[in-house]
C-alpha cells in the first residue's frame, strides 16, 4: 500500500516500512525458516502457493504454518492481520474454516474476501465467500474437480487458479483447463469456457526432476 511493503517469505509473513525499509512485524520468527528447511524437502510442500493480498488496514496471508510442515495433508490457511501492527485477526486454522485448504491469491470485494480452496482429503474445488471482518463464511460454490498431478511423496500437487473481479462477476482461470464466470449476486457459474491446459516448462523443475507446470494470469 502506500505506507508498507508486505510479503509471505514461506509462511512468515511481515511488513516493512516503504521509506525506510525497517522491518515494522512478522508473524513468525524468520530463524524458523533455516529450522524447518528439510521440511519443505522432505514432504514436497508446494511454496508457490504462499499468498498475499493488502486489504486497505489489513492483509490477508496463505501459507502453510511452519508448525505443519511435516503434517500428513495439512491444510494451506487463510489469515487476516492488521496492516499496522501484524496482530492477527482471524484464521482458518480453526473453526468452520479449518477443514478448507485455500489455493491461489484472495480477491477482496466490498469487505468480503473471495478465495478458492478444496478439502483437506480432497480435490474439489470451491470458491468461497468470506466476510472480511470475522472471517465467517458466507457461502461457497463448487466449481468443479481438476485434474492433479502428484509429488514424489503421492500426495496432490493442485493447480493454483487465478481469481479477477470485474463488474460484479468473479472470473477463474483453473490453470487446468477452464475458465469460469461467477455471478456474485446470484452465486452461481454463468458460463465456462473450456481451454488448453498451461504449458509445461522444460526448464523449471524442482530438484527431483519433475517438471513444474507454468502459472496463467487474466
Amino acid at each position: 500500500d502506500a505506507d508498507r511493503l508486505y510479503a509471505n517469505w514461506l509462511g512468515v509473513g511481515f511488513a516493512a516500512d516503504l521509506k525506510t525499509g525497517k522491518l515494522l512485524w512478522r508473524t513468525d520468527k524468520f530463524a524458523d525458516i533455516g529450522t524447518n528447511a528439510q521440511n519443505f524437502a522432505n514432504y514436497g510442500r508446494a511454496t508457490d502457493r504462499y499468498e498475499t493480498t493488502a486489504a486497505g488496514d489489513r492483509v490477508l496471508f496463505v501459507r502453510l504454518p511452519l508448525s505443519k510442515l511435516n503434517e500428513h495433508q495439512a491444510p494451506y490457511s487463510l489469515t487476516c492481520h492488521a496492516a499496522g501492527d501484524g496482530k492477527r485477526q482471524w484464521t482458518s486454522e480453526t473453526g468452520a474454516l479449518s477443514n478448507w485448504s485455500f489455493v491461489g491469491q484472495p480477491v477482496i470485494v466490498d469487505n468480503t474476501v473471495y478465495a478458492t480452496a478444496h478439502p483437506r482429503a480432497g480435490q474439489e474445488l470451491s470458491l468461497l465467500a468470506i466476510a472480511l471482518d470475522g472471517g465467517k463464511l458466507d457461502w461457497s460454490l463448487l466449481l468443479g474437480t481438476p485434474q492433479s498431478s502428484s509429488n514424489y511423496r503421492g500426495e496432490a500437487q493442485q493447480p493454483i487458479p487465478t481469481l479477477l473481479h470485474h463488474s460484479g462477476i468473479l472470473y477463474v482461470l483453473t490453470n487446468n483447463g477452464a475458465l469460469l464466470a461467477v455471478s456474485r449476486a446470484g452465486r452461481r457459474i454463468d458460463w465456462a469456457l473450456a481451454t488448453e491446459g498451461p504449458p509445461v516448462s522444460g526448464e523449471q523443475q524442482i530438484f527431483w526432476g519433475y517438471p513444474m507446470p507454468e502459472k496463467l494470469d487474466l
